[in-house]
């Protein structure tokens, strides 16, 4: 039995590498109440950049980490797009990001599933 679910994990894993698409945990509390800690964001990684709107929630890194926070302000500029973005519980916005660091949109929410994943990371 837990054979069997650990490859159908193995196998939905996979498959969402092999069709663009990645997890990411939600290690903060930056977007409660809409993400909360735990939760398995679905981010689709092949995504047109000039698609994404205000409101949409991206993944980008800072430090080395995954963050995950909603475009609040979308600029064009001679270099390309320059998004803002903050957290829904956060009162400030963060330092505006290049499209080349934007990682992916957030498409799809699991809640709580990634609390294991917390767990065996010691978080």
């Amino acid at each position: 039995w837990v054979a069997t679910l650990g490859l159908v994990a193995v196998a939905a894993l996979f498959l969402l590498g092999a069709f663009g698409f990645r997890m990411v945990v939600i290690e903060g509390i930056s977007m409660e109440p809409a993400y909360e800690r735990g939760d398995l964001a679905i981010v689709r990684e092949s995504i047109d950049l000039f698609l994404l709107e205000e409101g949409d929630v991206i993944v980008f890194e800072q430090d080395g980490r995954p963050i995950v926070h909603r475009i609040i302000e979308i600029e064009e500029t001679a270099d390309g797009l320059t998004f803002t973005t903050q957290g829904d519980n956060v009162d400030r916005p963060d330092r505006p990001i290049d499209q080349d660091q934007v990682q992916g949109k957030v498409v799809f929410l699991i809640p709580e599933i990634g609390h294991l994943n917390l767990w065996l990371r010691g978080g």
